[in-house]
């Protein structure tokens, strides 16, 4: 199976959000990125669509991001020439501490509990982008990190966070 493939079966199960813009308690204004995103499936996202809305990334509630996510990794995968912003911040948020107590909400609400086929799936892209994109962030950290997130996706939040 190739690895599109494995990104849309790895979150194939995932439905689509009814919130999709809000952080920290906020709710989003009509000049909020995400919110463009509201209905929308992943797999019918363009490059161009992060491209006109990236700041969404960092606003879309924690259900939201993990669904929007594969489409992050798909147009990656599809274009790896291309830098596309979601991207690079999803680099930027796994490129972290190894200590979990350090982490922050993004990482501990978005990122951990994710199931265990989507972090193989995150761990393979990772690999390809390390092989067919330049990204400014650690490839390796982001490895390892996704390696804890994987390692500790049981654990309640409170245990990781402490």
């Amino acid at each position: 199976m190739d690895l599109l493939n494995e990104v849309a079966a790895a979150f194939g199960g995932r439905s689509r959000p009814l919130v999709v813009c809000g952080v920290n308690g906020r709710s989003c204004t009509g000049k909020d990125d995400a919110l463009w995103f509201a209905g929308k499936d992943w797999r019918a996202l363009s490059h161009r669509d992060w491209t006109a809305h990236p700041e969404a990334i960092h606003f879309l509630t924690p259900e939201a991001f993990r669904y929007y996510l594969p489409s992050i990794l798909a147009l990656s995968i599809e274009t790896p020439e291309e830098w596309l912003w979601p991207a690079d911040s999803l680099l930027m948020a796994l490129d972290r501490s190894p200590a979990p107590e350090y982490w922050d909400e993004f990482i501990l609400t978005r990122l951990l509990g994710l199931g265990d086929s989507e972090y193989a799936v995150l761990e393979k892209w990772l690999l390809f982008i390390a092989e067919h994109a330049s990204y400014s962030h650690s490839i390796d950290r982001a490895f390892d990190t996704v390696g804890l997130l994987r390692r500790h996706a049981k654990q309640p939040y409170a245990a990781v966070s402490q």
